[in-house]
């Protein structure tokens, strides 16, 4: 008996950059495979958000060989949330899936998220094995819990960089974050509008090449810029 393979009409598949030159032939090319399973119509969005080191120029020796890679460069790091944002707005097709470009999550598990996409508004995974060490598994709880609790949300695992959604629905949300937290505030938007969400366990691999962007130091300054986006959303 053969596994029903569930197939979207367009999926926008969006991926951040910033010094991954190690890392990003693999994640374009594994991108690339899974779409062709499971979307009929499907553009492939890589954001170098600045990037110093050779990402760049992988991506140019690409792009003449896969004529469904674009290219969007920010001449200087602008940041997680506006690499998302600069994604989001060049998408053109009917659903919008973003994910890291570290290769940290497998592609192929968009699979998994398929089956929820037309009931749910957003479909999100969770990292059921997270593969990080264990100061930031102890600052993602503190994390989690404190979205939670600002934000009303019942999600698992906010920052999970694996998340499917209608391009008509992030449309009606008017984000405006520039760094990590856009994940949280994409949430809060869509739970505030009334915008259904459904997680699914995806599985997390360990970084293999290049280094994460996420430093430890910006705790700092997160509890006052999510106080500053609860206002926002609490004032339409």
């Amino acid at each position: 008996m053969s596994e029903t393979v569930y197939k979207l009409p367009g999926i926008s598949y969006i991926m951040p950059a910033l010094d991954e030159e190690e890392n990003i032939e693999l994640a374009v090319c594994r991108a690339y495979n899974a779409l062709r399973k499971y979307a009929a119509e499907f553009e492939i969005i890589v954001v170098d958000d600045g990037s110093t080191d050779g990402t760049q120029a992988v991506l140019d020796n690409m792009k003449d060989n896969m004529k469904c890679l674009k290219m969007i460069r920010h001449e200087r790091n602008m940041g997680y949330g506006a690499a998302l944002r600069s994604g989001f707005a060049a998408a053109e097709l009917e659903y919008v899936f973003f994910t890291d470009s570290d290769n940290q999550f497998d592609p192929g598990e968009l699979a998994l998220l398929l089956p929820h996409a037309h009931k749910f508004d957003f479909v999100i995974g969770y990292r059921k094995n997270r593969a990080d060490s264990w100061i930031r598994l102890f600052l993602a709880k503190g994390f989690n819990l404190l979205v939670r609790l600002l934000f009303g949300l019942k999600v698992r695992d906010v920052d999970c960089a694996f998340k499917l959604m209608k391009r008509s629905v992030l449309d009606a949300l008017t984000l405006e974050s520039d760094d990590y937290l856009i994940n949280a505030e994409m949430l809060g938007r869509a739970r505030a509008k009334g915008f259904s969400i459904r997680q699914v366990p995806v599985t997390h691999y360990p970084r293999r090449a290049g280094k994460s962007k996420i430093e430890a130091g910006d705790i700092k300054r997160t509890f006052l810029r999510m106080l500053r986006i609860k206002k926002s959303i609490a004032s339409g």
